[in-house]
This record gives C-alpha cells, structure tokens and sequence, in this order.
C-alpha cells in the first residue's frame, strides 16, 4: 500500500538500455473504509411527521433516509438486502437518499455500505427497519356518547340535547389506531383504541349550542380513516325556570275536596298537583328530599301529576323542579305543605239520652219510653271532629265536639211518636270517618193511658183491684191526691194495688194510670168500703101525683094514688129497703147527697099501708 511512482526502460538484445519513461504515479489502498451510519429516515407525510424509529410503521412511502460516511466513500443502499440505490461519494462526510419511487408496502430492512476509491467495501452498517403502511385504517364508528352531568346522566340520542359540555363519545375502531375528534375541522379530543378496538374520549368543553362532531381514526402509520358519521348534539347549560305549582287538589270525598290551601289537612293520600313549566321539561315531585315520581310538561308548559303510592300520614312538603332535555334542572318551588290525615277517628259514643218533661226525668235507658219529644243527647267523639247524629238511619244534624270531646244536641222540633234508635258518627278535619257508634234506642210516646177500668175494693178496704195499659203504673189516691197505693199492671194489663191505711169509711178514691213514658191519664173514680152502721133512713114525705089532689100525704091520710113516690134522706150511697106493713116492697140507693126515692113498681092494695125504710151502707 501506499503511492507508487513508477517508470519504464527499454534494453534490446544487444544490452543497450532506453532512456526512461515518464514517470507514472499510483497509490495502492487496501484499506476498506469505516461502516457508514443510517442516521435518521424521515417521515413527511401524512399526521404523523418525524423520523422514524426502527420497527416503526410510517404511511411514507418515500422516507428521506440519510447518515454519515467517510469522505469520498460511495454509499450503496440496500433494501431487505436488494441493492435499493448507489449515492455517489462526495467530500462530505454526510448522505442522503430519496427513493425516486414508493417503497412497497410492507417491512423494510435499510442497510448501506461505503465504497472508497479503490473499490474498497466498508463493513455493512446496522440496519434500520420500518414498515410501510398506507391503506388507511376502517372508518371508526361511534357507539354511543354519554352524559356524566347530573342529573341527566346517561346516553345522548343524535339530536339530542345535554347540559355535558365534556360529553364522553364511545366507539370502535381499528385495534391501536388514534381515534381524533374533530367538529368543524377543530380537534375536541384524542384517545387511542384499545386492542378490542373499544374507544372512549370526552370532548374538550363545548360551548352552549349545536355540535356537529366526527371521528377520524388514524393507525401507527398515519394513515387516517375516513370521518365517521357525524354525531350532532347541543349543549345547553342552561337551568329552565322555576315551575309553577298552580293547585293541589283533593278529590276523596269528606272534609274538603277540591283545591286544597298551604298547610291544610287532607285525607287524600295521593292528591293531583297542577301546575306549568317549561315546554317539554320533565317535571320532578319531592315529598321532602324523596322523589315522588316524575311528568312532562305538554307543548303549552301545563303538566300534572298523581302519586301512583299513597302519601304516608303527617305532615308533607311537596316541592317541584323541571328538568329541560339537556337535564339541567330549575330551582325547586317553594315547598306547599299538606297534612295528611287517613286515619279514620275513633268510634263517638252517645253516653245519655236525657228527659227533662216531668213525669219521668232524667237519663233515658236504652230501649225506654219517654213523654219528652226534645230530649238531649251527650256524648264523647274526638275533640273538635264534627259529629253526625242518625235518627233510624237518617241523618237529623251535625254537631261539633269541643277540644275536650265533649257533645250534646237536642232536637229544634218535636219527635214524632214511636221508636228512635240513635247513633252516631265522627268525621275528623281532614274528612275521615268513623265507624258509627252502638244504637241508642228510645220510644217517644206522649199519649196518655185510659182511666184505669173494673175498679174493685175489697171489704177490708186495703186491697183495689182493676185493670190499665200493661206496664203502667197504677196510683190510688184520697180525693185530695194523697197516695195511698201503688201498683203495676202486668202484660195483661191487670193489677192489684194495696191501700195504707185501708179505706172504710167510703171515701171517695181515684185510680190513675202513668205509662212507661211519664204520661199520666185521666183518673177513675170509686168509693171505698164503709163498715160503719149507717144512721136510720128518714121518709121525709110521701108524694101523691094522681087525680086532683096531688102532692105531699099527710101521715094517715088517704090517697087515690096506687103508686105514691116516698122519699128520703139515708147516708150516702146506703141502699134503702122500703117497707110496706113489714113487707120488703123495694129497694133504692141514696146518692152522694144522701137523698133516695122510692115508687112502687105495682100498684098497692085499697087499704092502710104503713111505710118504714132501713139503710144498709154499700159495704
């Protein structure tokens, strides 16, 4: 090796020698030059630009692959161990290398060597490797995109709105490739497929409005996809305003029904609310902090709404909220307070039924008669509940217990005759009511019985039989209304009285009836026994009223009356015999007065008659 100067003589047969040749110069090199370097193969094509990493994919079909040499070397290019180009030596020590035509597609193992002048070969350089790729990946495919803002969370529709600006879109793509997306050409997000293909981004924040939003997926070569189908949303953050709670209504019967005030008892446990909000909102109902249930306001904003479960008793605060279809949601209304009360209250008793018209006064018994066609009624029922009163079933008034549960009504006009079986029910604030009570059964009767009949009084005078209105109380008494007996008539209507003290001496009595109702009938009269021996009657005249001569004849007188009448004094109701020569002729009765007369039913004979008269009182 090394620089050779060479020249040349020429010596013929004889031995003469030439003069020299010019002189020729040549370097001898054996020496391979140093192995180049593959420093860098640049990708410029496509999303993804750089250099490119060994094993990497790139959609750069013509890569700039360039590294350094020893000057003056000629770089040979090998591709997958093809010779791919020569690059010509120069005095630098740097090369570069664009292949003229695109690279197939598919792995790539770059290798170069260095050439000196003297043909020498470096060792190969270290490999570069790369694949090319440029079919782009399949369109990717959005699956769904989801609102993880409350309280509208879930799944947005295409159309749709939502309160989300950083919506979260889902998809599949190609397994590993960058899922871009775009609106209007502006990137909103970037994620990377995992190797099912899944793929999940939330946008960047959107402004209020109309979106319209693609997917573009682009593989590890850069090659990117075509747009997917566009997703339109909008955002609107938003709330609607405050709904308007119109009316609460109460429509089961008792206590109030209809629209029901702020704060007022109610036995409707599942009362309709009314009200108006915004136009297609969803409308939300609180019971508290418990959602009830929710509706929709209709195109004109009115919306109503029901309990589909009944509402637990006490004191519920029912507030509203609407939702808009983005799921932004409104102030809550000011909460509207009912009471509810499904408690039916406990039975009312009636605890007397009381008579003031003498003669029977006091409290009435159940099934008892009595002569007050006003009487009172009292009772207990819950305190302040109004209490029904029925009269054989008809309903005759309301009244209202006190706060201590205390009642009491009287009829404003006379009962009519005959049985009245009361009771009583008690409906609370709220219209609950109760069972009704146990029947309370009086009989009105204010027909006085008959006078007591068939008076009979023993000789004793201590015992008076007879017969009244069974049941009635049987009274015998002195004409000046001393009692001197009692007795009952029994269901015959029979009765046996004794007298204290006995009655002989023919007094006058009365006997009168008073029925289980107080009511007292007229008296009957009768005279008691009289066991005193009457005072001898007295003839007082004899009356003849026949022929010219007529009135009173003298004692021994003569008279052409058959017939005269006799009269005379005798005690009281004392029958009197008259006798006519000591022959019974007949009989009369002296009256109250002690009066009597006598005619003979016959005529008497011609000839003397002499008259005598004896009483017998009526014992």
């Amino acid at each position: 090796a090394g620089v050779w100067n060479l020249t040349a003589t020429a010596t013929d047969a004889a031995g003469n020698t030439s003069a020299a040749s010019e002189i020729r110069s040549f370097t001898i090199d054996t020496t391979a030059p140093a192995a180049p370097v593959i420093d860098t193969v640049y990708d410029g094509t496509g999303p993804i630009t750089g250099n490119l990493s060994s094993g990497q994919i790139t959609d750069e079909a013509r890569p700039v692959i360039s590294g350094t040499r020893e000057a003056n070397t000629a770089i040979r290019l090998y591709d997958n161990g093809t010779l791919l180009a020569e690059i010509p030596a120069d005095n630098s020590n740097s090369w570069r290398y664009t292949p003229d035509a695109s690279l197939a597609t598919g792995n790539h193992v770059i290798t170069v060597i260095a050439v000196d002048a003297a043909g020498n070969a470096s060792p190969v350089s270290d490999s570069v490797n790369f694949v090319v790729d440029t079919t782009p990946p399949l369109t990717p495919v959005i699956t769904s995109v989801s609102d993880d803002q409350a309280p509208g969370l879930g799944t947005i529709a295409n159309g749709q709105n939502t309160n989300d600006p950083t919506p979260t879109f889902s998809g599949t793509a190609e397994a590993g490739a960058t899922i871009t997306l775009y609106e209007n050409g502006t990137v909103i997000g970037t994620t990377t497929a995992q190797p099912d293909g899944a793929w999940s981004v939330a946008t960047s924040t959107l402004a209020s409005g109309t979106h319209v939003i693609t997917a573009v997926a682009t593989d590890a070569a850069g090659n990117s996809s075509p747009n997917s189908t566009a997703f339109t949303l909008t955002v609107d953050t938003t709330a609607p305003q405050t709904p308007i709670l119109t009316s609460v209504v109460d429509d089961v019967a008792g206590g109030v029904t209809g629209n029901l005030a702020n704060g007022q008892i109610t036995n409707d446990n599942r009362p309709t609310l009314n009200g108006t909000a915004e136009a297609g909102s969803v409308i939300s109902i609180y019971d508290g902090n418990t959602l009830l249930g929710v509706t929709s306001a209709n195109a004109g904003g009115a919306w109503s709404f029901t309990p589909t479960t009944g509402l637990n008793d006490g004191t519920r605060t029912l507030t509203v909220t609407a939702t808009d279809p983005a799921g932004n949601v409104s102030p809550a209304t000011s909460g509207f307070t009912i009471v509810v009360d499904t408690l039916a209250p406990t039975v009312p008793l009636i605890t007397s039924i009381v008579d003031d018209v003498p003669n029977n006064t006091g409290a009435i018994g159940n099934g008892q008669s009595t002569n007050d066609t006003q009487p009172t009624l009292n009772g207990t029922a819950e305190a302040n509940s109004a209490v029904s009163i029925f009269d054989n079933g008809a309903l005759v008034a309301t009244v209202n217990a006190n706060a201590s549960g205390n009642w009491s009504w009287t009829p404003t006009s006379a009962l009519g005759q005959g049985s009245h079986a009361y009771s009583v029910s008690a409906a609370d604030a709220a219209g609950n009511v109760s069972a009704a009570s146990p029947s309370t059964t009086i009989i009105v009767d204010t027909i006085a019985p008959g006078a007591p009949g068939n008076l009979v009084i023993n000789a004793t005078g201590n015992r008076v039989t007879g017969t009244a209105e069974a049941g009635s109380t049987v009274t015998i008494t002195s004409e000046t209304g001393v009692v001197l007996g009692t007795a009952t008539a029994d269901g015959t209507g029979s009765f046996t009285a004794t007298l204290t003290p006995a009655q002989t001496n023919g007094q006058p009595l009365l006997a009168f009836a008073q029925d289980k109702a107080g009511n007292t009938g007229i008296a009957a009269g009768f005279t008691a026994p009289d066991t005193r021996v009457p005072e001898a009657p007295i003839i007082t005249n004899v009356v003849d009223d026949v022929g010219i001569y007529t009135g009173a004849i003298a004692n021994g007188q003569v008279t052409n009356d058959a017939q005269p009448t006799l009269n005379g004094t005798a005690q009281a109701g004392a029958t009197v015999s008259i006798y006519n020569n000591g022959a019974l002729l007949g009989t009369t009765t002296a009256n109250a007065s002690g009066n009597w007369s006598f005619t003979p039913t016959g005529n008497l004979t011609e000839g003397s008659h002499a008259f005598t008269a004896t009483a017998t009182n009526a014992n």
